[in-house]
């Protein structure tokens, strides 16, 4: 290995570091005490050099969450499947992301992170001409697209738009993981978080999908 692919290697490896230690501050003392000293601290690097990396604090929480995005839209992008109706597509991305939550922690960071970079999403929708590059608007675009196909193939019934309703969805996910995000990590019980997402989803499965559908397509795994 020469001396610029052993460079590339290091910067990487701090760059991994760096994303680990925050992930780990924010999952034990939240964001609101979160700073970038706390970070120099755990990593043992200067604040300059976290700054060769990452512009300001709000640059490296961007940096996280663009990453977990796209980790849970990986991961739920090999449970939904192009050939599903709307609803069946929607079924699996419930049941997807309460499968996320039981396997990893990617998801508190996630919710946290977007409601200190935009606390007003999704309740609020940007200004008209406002930039949505923003890694949790491709989420709800996604979440859209599957609503949208839904209304299209008739499997979801409702007068309400799709944008709409991928915003009253990520409200109601955002509150359950808000709320369990301040419990001590001791207090967390999975199973019981899992039960209370399922019967969640489930009632707003039944009040979206169109008369007739199977009790199948409306109980979550």
């Amino acid at each position: 290995m020469g001396i610029p692919e052993r460079k590339q290697r290091e910067r990487d490896e701090r760059r991994r570091l760096i994303f680990d230690k925050t992930k780990e501050l924010i999952l034990e003392q939240g964001l609101s005490g979160f700073s970038m000293q706390d970070v120099a601290r755990e990593t043992e690097l200067s604040k300059g050099t976290l700054y060769l990396y990452f512009e300001n604090k709000e640059a490296l929480l961007s940096a996280l969450l663009d990453e977990a995005v796209e980790a849970f839209l990986a991961f739920v992008g090999n449970r939904v499947s192009d050939s599903m109706t709307g609803i069946e597509a929607l079924r699996a991305l419930w049941s997807a992301y309460m499968e996320l939550f039981g396997e990893s922690q990617d998801v508190f960071i996630m919710i946290g992170i977007k409601n200190f970079i935009d606390p007003n999403f999704p309740l609020v929708p940007p200004p008209e001409g406002e930039d949505t590059d923003m890694p949790h608007y491709h989420l709800v675009n996604y979440i859209v697209s599957i609503l949208q196909r839904g209304l299209d193939d008739g499997t979801l019934s409702t007068e309400i738009p799709a944008p709409q309703i991928a915003r009253s969805v990520l409200l109601i996910a955002s509150a359950i993981i808000d709320h369990v995000a301040k419990l001590p990590r001791t207090k967390r019980d999975t199973t019981l978080i899992q039960r209370e997402m399922r019967n969640v989803f489930e009632l707003m499965l039944r009040g979206l999908a169109a008369p007739g559908t199977k009790q199948a397509d409306l109980t979550l795994r």
